[in-house]
């Protein structure tokens, strides 16, 4: 019988197996995915829903394949804590492909050890330890492994490790692990330090065989004279003996039986395991068992919260016959896609699936699944671990195909396009993978790549084929033994061809995408090429490209685009008119970071998004500038907030306008915008240092009319020319907005707006820098004034000196005063005074008396007339300067006839009487 027979009848075999098995379909829960990665190996993912949805995934080994084998996987060295998928990797090869792997050994966090038995041909890897506690998972010793006749077993093992000293034997309590209270642990040279690492509590004996010692294993009897005895309270470190081993004792008992012992004495050590285990290919403990002759049998306190939470979990289960081992991992802690299981519901969930035994392995966030996928001998995580990424861990438990590279058997390739076919369109093929009949991949020679049809309606030419003759055929794609194939429709002309676009309307030299929508007789999409679509314009309106771009020449007015597909023409109307027709439009609320990006020369600078209590002027947030000129030596310094894709503006906006918070420092406050033609000019929001404000200020930049719309917003950005003047700071912009009317105004601040009493009065004020808002943008008009912000606006507005005034020595105005230098300065030019008893009262508020006789001292009024407020009568401390102040017309008083004297003055109140003062 030839190869070729061979591989089809193999081929056949293990599909029968494969699709056939009983354990294929859960009625009670959702299988996400179901294939083979090998001869004897499938992996499958569930989703199972219960109290919780949970995500499962589940490798079923079939030892009877005879290319299929289960391994424990060990990263090297032992202790080398590593990822399952990189362990599986290292462990791939020709012949010993690991098809799939999950995490196993749970293992010591300080060593990185595992810390349970494992052992590989009866050679003991690892002795481990098993707790004396149901609230541990390991406290029975229980063990899954490939027994000699090539089963899957879970079931108790008998570890003995005995020591014969002077005709009696003992049996000794650990290997090659750190010694605990009341043991006698044996070391050797296969410890994975050349040292026993033991503390002084206990006593130490040296013993040295006649051979090295190279391995441990099931059987092994090793006999040698104690050399050397280390006594109890001794810190000495002992060394291992390669030709021997240490025995290592604590506690009344094992003290009492070696505290004796003598130089040259002899001592006998065995290790052995029960029948069961004894020659298996490999064991591994682990716990708590879940299953046990198809029931739940969970050998753990069950109430325990290790047992009770809801966590990702990992299992291994077998068959009855003990010929199909399955590896099951649970996701967990991730919320709605997969919440995890109690080891109740686990084991429940196991015994729902029809197994027969199983047992717990190492889960929580170390549970992980890998698989190879198709066209891979690569393994890759299958499962999501909670912790979002794949932790590294101790021994693992490998699916491994032994089968041979073999012959193409399986190919898939995908289309560029899916649909029906037009005469002269073409498509293109992309071979995804071409796996032998074991599924190993190939390597993939496209030379070898024949595609073929039936009727012959199509031409291929390498990867790709084209519709020559309208009609129905079928293509098929061959790769030596393996192919695949699918039905083709070619036609002459589409059925329905459609044109569509975003809008109707478009803007004067704006462009507009145009696409063509080709069916067929059943309204399946139509492949075409390019080439074979050719568009074309009606009226004087402007051009279309080729691929279906249309720009208009600047003209209004009404045109037709058509687009021709074969024998089939189609129109659609489009109208060019000017779309905008508002007055503004928020380019851009400022309110995130993302999109603006910082650039700078000779100079420094970030951008980052600011939120309350950092100045916001509208909406969540504002674009915050950080930056620093200083240290330059030449030319001007230059900060930018640039976006990563400027901004495009409907209509042709006249200016553009940003509210900024400033800082004082005089630099000058520019942006740049883009025009249609893609070139970019530069616009004016300040003059050279001009941005020399503290707070929020309206601005805006005119733009030229000789850039064409559309105009698109590239940056903003700060210069300073004059080195002196280069200094640091900080800026925020808030509301970027495209103005379209001259008779556009801004609010001034959020609760002032351009019909306020009192516009005219705040704003000469905010303008020449005298008052500002605050930082949310309010400027809070019926609040009233302290009198030391009183001092702050007349210092600026009689511009008095305050970079070093005499100290006015108020008991309640420090030199740390924010305001210390103001409230100076008004005192030292005897404006405002104290209270009389040594103190300023900067916190108190000011009486609209007060601010009278502050107003009147401070910009020399005279004459005082015969208006007399009914409240205010001569014998009044502050009468003359309330008639002062109405001779003036700075007052006229209440609708009543009063002037409330006592009466705190408000914010607004204070900005009019102060903007009436400068002006006389």
């Amino acid at each position: 019988m030839n190869k070729k027979w061979l591989w089809l009848i193999y081929t056949f075999v293990v599909t029968c197996f494969l699709f056939t098995s009983p354990l294929s379909t859960h009625a009670f829960q959702d299988v996400k995915k179901d294939y083979p990665l090998s001869s004897g190996v499938v992996y499958k993912q569930y989703t199972y829903i219960n109290s919780f949805t949970n995500s499962i995934n589940h490798l079923s080994v079939n030892l009877n394949d005879p290319y299929t084998k289960l391994a424990v996987g060990l990263p090297s060295p032992t202790n080398q804590l590593t990822t399952t998928t990189k362990i599986s990797n290292l462990h791939t090869r020709e012949g010993n492909r690991v098809v799939g792997a999950v995490n196993a050994s749970f293992f010591e966090t300080n060593n990185n050890m595992p810390l349970y038995l494992i052992s590989q041909n009866n050679e003991i890897v690892n002795g481990g330890v098993i707790s004396d506690s149901r609230s541990n998972y390991v406290s029975e010793p229980i063990a899954f492994g490939i027994t000699a006749d090539g089963n899957a077993d879970i079931e108790n093992f008998d570890f003995d490790i005995k020591a014969e000293y002077r005709g009696i034997t003992h049996d000794l309590t650990g290997l090659n692990r750190q010694r605990q209270g009341n043991e006698a642990i044996i070391f050797t040279p296969q410890h994975l330090k050349a040292t026993t690492g033991s503390n002084s509590y206990g006593m130490e004996i040296v013993v040295e065989t006649s051979a090295p010692v190279t391995s441990n294993h099931f059987g092994q009897v090793l006999e040698g004279k104690v050399t050397y005895i280390r006594p109890y309270g001794s810190t000495e470190e002992i060394q291992i003996p390669k030709n021997g081993f240490v025995l290592s004792v604590n506690g009344t008992k094992w003290m009492d039986i070696f505290q004796n012992t003598s130089l040259n004495e002899t001592i006998k050590l065995s290790f052995d395991i029960n029948p069961k285990w004894k020659d298996s290919q490999f064991m591994l403990a682990s716990g708590p068992m879940l299953l046990l002759d198809g029931k739940p049998y969970i050998t753990m306190d069950t109430s325990n919260y290790r047992a009770t939470e809801l966590a990702p979990r990992s299992a291994i289960a077998i068959s009855k016959d003990k010929k199909t081992v399955n590896l099951i991992t649970v996701d967990g802690r991730l919320d709605s896609f997969s919440k995890g299981m109690s080891l109740t519901q686990f084991a429940n969930y196991l015994a729902k699936l029809g197994f027969d035994r199983a047992i717990n392995l190492d889960g929580g966030g170390s549970t992980t699944m890998g698989i190879r996928n198709y066209g891979s001998n690569t393994v890759v995580l299958a499962n999501r671990p909670s912790d979002g990424y794949e932790r590294r861990v101790s021994a693992i438990l490998e699916a491994i195909s032994t089968a041979p590279t073999g012959m193409a058997s399986r190919i898939s390739a995908s289309r560029d396009q899916i649909g029906t076919l037009l005469v002269g369109a073409t498509v293109n093929l992309k071979v995804n993978y071409v796996l032998d009949q074991f599924y190993n991949p190939l390597n993939i020679n496209t030379s070898n790549v024949k595609i073929t049809s039936g009727s012959s309606l199509i031409s291929s030419n390498g990867l790709n084929y084209t519709g020559i003759k309208s009609g129905e055929d079928r293509v098929s794609i061959n790769y030596d033994n393996a192919s695949q194939s699918f039905p083709v429709k070619v036609v002459d002309a589409p059925s329905t061809l459609t044109i569509s676009s975003t809008a109707s309307t478009l803007e004067p030299n704006m462009s507009m995408t145009f696409k063509a929508t080709a069916k067929d007789s059943e309204n399946n999409n139509l492949i075409y090429s390019p080439n074979q679509l050719t568009w074309s314009t009606e009226g004087d309106i402007g051009t279309i490209s080729s691929s279906g771009v249309f720009k208009s020449n600047g003209k209004l007015g009404k045109g037709i685009i058509k687009a021709k597909l074969g024998t089939k023409e189609v129109s659609k109307e489009i109208v060019v008119k000017l779309a905008f027709e508002g007055n503004s439009y928020l380019i851009s609320s400022l309110d995130t970071a993302n999109g603006w990006v910082s650039s700078q020369a000779n100079a420094s600078s970030t951008i980052s998004l600011a939120k309350s209590p950092d100045p916001t002027k509208l909406g969540s947030g504002s674009l915050k500038l950080s930056y620093d000129m200083t240290g330059n030596t030449s030319g001007t310094a230059a900060v930018y907030m640039n976006r990563t894709s400027p901004i495009e503006m409907p209509g042709a906006p006249l200016k553009i306008g940003v509210w900024v918070f400033g800082d004082g420092n005089e630099n000058w406050l520019r942006g740049r915008v883009i025009d249609n033609s893609g070139a970019l000019h530069t616009i004016s929001f300040t003059e050279n240092d001009g941005l020399n404000w503290n707070g929020w200020k309206y601005v805006e930049a005119p733009i030229p009319s000789s850039i064409n719309a559309p105009i698109k917003i590239e940056s903003l950005y700060i210069a300073q020319p004059t080195l002196s003047k280069q200094s640091k700071g900080v800026l925020y912009f808030d509301k970027l907005q495209a103005i379209y009317t001259t008779a556009y105004q801004e609010d001034l601040f959020n609760d002032v707006s351009i019909k306020h009493t009192y516009l005219k009065e705040i704003k000469y004020l905010v303008d020449n820098n005298l008052i500002n808002g605050y930082l949310d943008g309010y400027f809070k008009p019926s609040d009233t004034l302290s009198r030391a912000h009183a001092a702050v606006l007349l210092s600026r507005a009689l511009d008095l000196d305050t970079s070093n005034p005499l100290n006015p020595n108020f008991t309640d105005v420090e030199v740390s005063h924010p305001y210390y230098n103001e409230i100076a300065a008004v005192y030292q030019a005897n404006i405002v005074g104290g209270k009389g008893d040594g103190t300023f009262d900067p916190s108190g508020t000011l009486t609209r008396a007060q601010m009278a006789a502050i107003l009147v001292k401070a910009y020399k009024l005279t004459g005082a007339g015969s208006v007399q407020f009914s409240d205010v009568n001569s014998e009044h401390w502050a009468d003359l300067s309330i008639r002062t102040l109405a001779y003036n017309e700075v007052t006229t008083g209440y609708l009543d006839g009063t002037f409330k004297p006592g009466l705190p003055v408000s914010r607004m109140h204070f900005s009019v009487f102060l903007y009436r003062s400068i002006h006389k």
